[in-house]
């Protein structure tokens, strides 16, 4: 029994799903089905039983699921913990999406340490389905995710700000007049796309599956600049968030037929399920969390 197989477990149980847990963890979808099996071998009995394509736990895989929860628990906190023996001072650690950082996060945090400049902040990039499993599991105090929707009823969440994929072009692109991208319009045309793995890929690689359309992916990347100076060189055309393309006046931003609209999301967990009492810092998260709505409802009044 190995620790990442307990992570892949609990995964699979919080989403109910192995293709979602894969998504939310960045691996193979082969990697979680051979690390259950490797369990179910191990220990003699089935984790699952597999009822028209669900997954439905066993009594078995419930009692599992119960120790794993505490085991994770404990070995998250005392991970934290040989980090804070180091510390002269509990710093507040928040999760952020590598993308959407630049254009959610980082004017209200730049915001935030001029106001309390002697604030002890680690922050930490991070992709948003392993975010939204840190907040829950501990080992971040505040994450941003960017999602459709959120459900999980031990977590505070607040929206910070819609977001769409977008195309974006040079203006001498040949796609630069178009009023909305289909997936018929990129058949054959460089591309560049969220890094690889991302949850956002999922959503643009239906697009060009219903289609019946193979896309030229050039590059996967979460390096903005790297993506803004192949885009200007007039050939290429990448998917990036309104947000983004917004930083870069001098390209165009098209709007994605068939693309689901996301929100920036500020996660927390709420105080009754907190585990690790000892490290959770019931003031800094207040303070953070307050100066961020008042932000929010300075900056959309």
């Amino acid at each position: 029994m190995k620790l990442f197989q307990l992570e892949y477990f609990q995964a699979v149980c919080l989403y109910n799903s192995v293709t979602k847990a894969a998504q939310m963890l960045h691996v193979s979808q082969s990697s979680i089905s051979f690390a259950i099996r490797d369990l179910e071998a191990e220990f003699g009995v089935s984790l699952f039983s597999r009822v028209k394509q669900r997954l439905i736990l066993t009594s078995e895989g419930e009692f599992f699921l119960k120790n794993i929860n505490k085991i994770l628990n404990e070995t998250h906190a005392l991970h934290q913990n040989m980090l804070d023996l180091g510390l002269t001072q509990k710093h507040l650690r928040i999760a952020v999406p590598p993308i959407s950082g630049t254009f959610a996060f980082i004017p209200l945090y730049m915001a935030y340490v001029e106001k309390y400049p002697s604030s002890n902040i680690q922050i930490i990039e991070s992709g948003s389905g392993n975010n939204l499993l840190g907040v829950v599991d501990e080992r971040f105090d505040i994450v941003l995710a960017n999602t459709i929707k959120i459900e999980n009823k031990q977590v505070h969440f607040l929206p910070l700000e819609q977001i769409n994929i977008v195309f974006c072009v040079s203006p001498h692109h040949p796609l630069a007049k178009e009023k909305t991208i289909t997936a018929e319009l990129l058949n054959d045309l460089p591309l560049v796309m969220f890094r690889s793995g991302s949850k956002h890929n999922t959503y643009i690689n239906q697009i060009f599956e219903v289609a019946n359309i193979r896309p030229n992916i050039i590059l996967y990347s979460s390096q903005i600049h790297t993506i803004q100076k192949l885009v200007e060189g007039g050939q290429v055309g990448a998917f990036v968030f309104d947000g983004v393309a917004k930083l870069f006046p001098d390209l165009v931003m098209i709007p994605v037929k068939d693309l689901p609209q996301q929100t920036v999301f500020m996660v927390w967990k709420k105080e009754q399920h907190i585990n690790n009492k000892a490290r959770y810092l019931f003031g800094e998260i207040e303070q953070f969390t307050t100066f961020v709505r008042q932000f929010i409802g300075s900056h959309h009044s």
